[in-house]
């Protein structure tokens, strides 16, 4: 398995993007880290407000993984949504149960009072979503979601969900 931890700050607070990542057995971790970079973040990081941004994304544990420091912080000029409040982002797995994740620096533009993405910005998420997807396969990579045995089932496509998520857990510092 190839976990896989987008690192991003915000306001001095920690938040992590946990995935799992597979290309074959011998992709070594520093290379999954730059095909991260180059399939996850840059494709959304004009929809991260500049308020976020992403230190380092980790691969694997600290005796064999690798680290890429990244340094940039996304590149909406919009204030961002606080820490605690994410973009929730369903990952489609075809017969097992759905995985998701928790997008940091979410725009506050982009959000109603209501905590509902305005119906552009979903459309412009979604797009961005299906374009990581095609630049992961162009990389001939899977993302996975492990399920409670152990087992991985790979990931067939990410939804925007139109309603924010928050993060239950305490935040870091």
């Amino acid at each position: 398995m190839a976990t896989t931890r987008l690192i991003f700050n915000q306001g001095n607070q920690r938040a992590e993007v946990v995935l799992d990542l597979f290309q074959n057995a011998n992709t070594a971790p520093a290379d999954l880290a730059t095909i991260a970079r180059n399939a996850i973040w840059n494709n959304l990081r004009a929809k991260t407000s500049n308020e976020c941004t992403l230190e380092e994304i980790q691969v694997g544990d600290s005796a064999t993984g690798a680290a890429l420091a990244v340094g940039q912080a996304g590149s909406s000029a919009s204030t961002a949504l606080p820490s605690s409040c994410s973009l929730l982002v369903t990952k489609i797995v075809v017969g097992a149960r759905n995985g998701r994740m928790f997008w940091p620096g979410l725009p506050e533009t982009s959000v109603t009072a209501g905590g509902q993405l305005t119906a552009p910005e979903l459309t412009s998420w979604q797009a961005n979503l299906a374009t990581v997807m095609t630049a992961l396969a162009g990389d001939s990579t899977v993302m996975r979601v492990i399920d409670k045995v152990g087992v991985p089932h790979v990931v067939s496509g990410l939804t925007a969900r139109p309603t924010i998520g928050t993060q239950r857990r305490r935040l870091r510092n």
